[in-house]
Protein backbone atom coordinates (compact mmCIF):
# COMPACT_ATOMS: atom_id res chain seq x y z
CA UNK A 1 0.00 0.00 0.00
CA UNK A 2 2.99 2.44 0.91
CA UNK A 3 4.56 1.56 -2.63
CA UNK A 4 1.06 2.79 -4.35
CA UNK A 5 0.68 5.82 -2.05
CA UNK A 6 4.66 6.96 -3.36
CA UNK A 7 3.40 6.51 -6.78
CA UNK A 8 0.47 8.68 -6.38
CA UNK A 9 2.64 11.55 -4.46
CA UNK A 10 4.90 10.94 -7.36
CA UNK A 11 2.31 11.79 -9.87
CA UNK A 12 1.06 14.85 -8.00
CA UNK A 13 -2.33 13.40 -7.00
CA UNK A 14 -1.54 12.76 -3.40
CA UNK A 15 0.50 15.32 -1.00
CA UNK A 16 1.74 14.41 2.32
CA UNK A 17 1.97 16.90 5.08
CA UNK A 18 4.01 16.45 7.92
CA UNK A 19 3.37 17.54 11.58
CA UNK A 20 5.62 20.26 12.40
CA UNK A 21 8.01 19.14 15.42
CA UNK A 22 11.33 21.12 16.08
CA UNK A 23 12.70 17.29 16.70
CA UNK A 24 12.74 15.55 13.25
CA UNK A 25 12.82 12.30 14.47
CA UNK A 26 9.39 12.75 16.03
CA UNK A 27 8.36 14.53 13.25
CA UNK A 28 9.17 11.54 11.37
CA UNK A 29 7.35 9.48 13.18
CA UNK A 30 3.94 11.04 14.04
CA UNK A 31 1.00 10.27 11.02
CA UNK A 32 0.80 13.04 8.12
CA UNK A 33 -2.33 14.53 6.78
CA UNK A 34 -3.40 13.58 3.02
CA UNK A 35 -4.65 15.96 0.66
CA UNK A 36 -5.36 15.44 -3.13
CA UNK A 37 -4.82 18.08 -6.08
CA UNK A 38 -8.88 17.72 -7.27
CA UNK A 39 -11.79 17.33 -4.54
CA UNK A 40 -13.48 15.15 -6.77
CA UNK A 41 -11.04 12.12 -6.56
CA UNK A 42 -11.79 12.53 -2.77
CA UNK A 43 -15.49 12.43 -3.47
CA UNK A 44 -15.48 9.77 -5.88
CA UNK A 45 -13.33 7.29 -3.08
CA UNK A 46 -14.87 8.56 0.69
CA UNK A 47 -18.28 7.46 1.78
CA UNK A 48 -19.68 10.34 3.80
CA UNK A 49 -23.33 10.94 4.23
CA UNK A 50 -22.49 14.88 5.23
CA UNK A 51 -20.57 16.12 2.36
CA UNK A 52 -17.60 16.88 4.67
CA UNK A 53 -17.66 20.26 3.46
CA UNK A 54 -15.40 21.17 6.36
CA UNK A 55 -12.70 18.80 5.22
CA UNK A 56 -13.07 19.80 1.55
CA UNK A 57 -12.53 23.66 2.32
CA UNK A 58 -9.03 22.64 4.07
CA UNK A 59 -7.93 20.54 0.56
CA UNK A 60 -8.83 23.50 -1.61
CA UNK A 61 -6.84 26.07 1.43
CA UNK A 62 -3.94 22.96 1.16
CA UNK A 63 -4.05 23.39 -2.77
CA UNK A 64 -3.89 27.28 -2.78
CA UNK A 65 -0.94 27.62 -0.41
CA UNK A 66 0.43 25.03 -2.45
CA UNK A 67 0.18 26.52 -5.73
CA UNK A 68 1.90 29.75 -4.01
CA UNK A 69 5.06 27.77 -3.29
CA UNK A 70 6.61 27.21 0.43
CA UNK A 71 6.85 24.38 2.97
CA UNK A 72 3.77 23.50 5.13
CA UNK A 73 3.21 21.50 7.99
CA UNK A 74 0.14 20.97 10.68
CA UNK A 75 0.66 21.34 14.42
CA UNK A 76 -1.00 19.40 16.82
CA UNK A 77 -0.81 19.66 20.59
CA UNK A 78 -3.74 20.36 22.95
CA UNK A 79 -5.42 21.51 19.80
CA UNK A 80 -4.73 21.21 15.76
CA UNK A 81 -3.19 24.26 13.48
CA UNK A 82 -4.41 23.02 9.99
CA UNK A 83 -1.35 24.79 8.43
CA UNK A 84 1.88 26.25 9.54
CA UNK A 85 3.93 28.13 6.71
CA UNK A 86 7.99 27.65 7.59
CA UNK A 87 11.03 29.47 5.65
CA UNK A 88 14.46 27.72 6.29
CA UNK A 89 13.56 26.04 9.64
CA UNK A 90 11.51 28.89 11.43
CA UNK A 91 7.69 29.11 11.45
CA UNK A 92 6.29 32.33 9.42
CA UNK A 93 2.44 31.78 10.08
CA UNK A 94 -0.13 29.79 11.24
CA UNK A 95 -3.56 29.28 8.86
CA UNK A 96 -7.05 27.85 10.56
CA UNK A 97 -9.80 26.75 8.01
CA UNK A 98 -12.88 26.90 9.08
CA UNK A 99 -16.69 26.11 7.34
CA UNK A 100 -18.29 26.30 10.27
CA UNK A 101 -20.77 29.28 12.11
CA UNK A 102 -17.89 31.19 13.73
CA UNK A 103 -20.60 33.13 15.65
CA UNK A 104 -20.88 30.21 17.65
CA UNK A 105 -18.65 29.92 21.02
CA UNK A 106 -17.62 26.57 20.75
CA UNK A 107 -16.73 26.64 17.54
CA UNK A 108 -14.51 29.74 18.05
CA UNK A 109 -13.38 28.91 20.81
CA UNK A 110 -11.98 25.42 19.48
CA UNK A 111 -10.79 26.95 16.20
CA UNK A 112 -8.94 30.03 18.14
CA UNK A 113 -7.02 28.36 21.15
CA UNK A 114 -5.28 25.84 18.63
CA UNK A 115 -3.59 29.05 17.43
CA UNK A 116 -3.05 30.83 20.23
CA UNK A 117 -1.21 27.55 22.20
Amino acid sequence: MQEYSAYLNAAFLFFYVNRYHPNLKVQARDPRKLYVVDTGLRNANTFSASGDIGRLAENAVYVELRRRGGEMYYYSAKGEVDFITVEGNAPTGAIQVCYDNMENAATYNREVRALVM
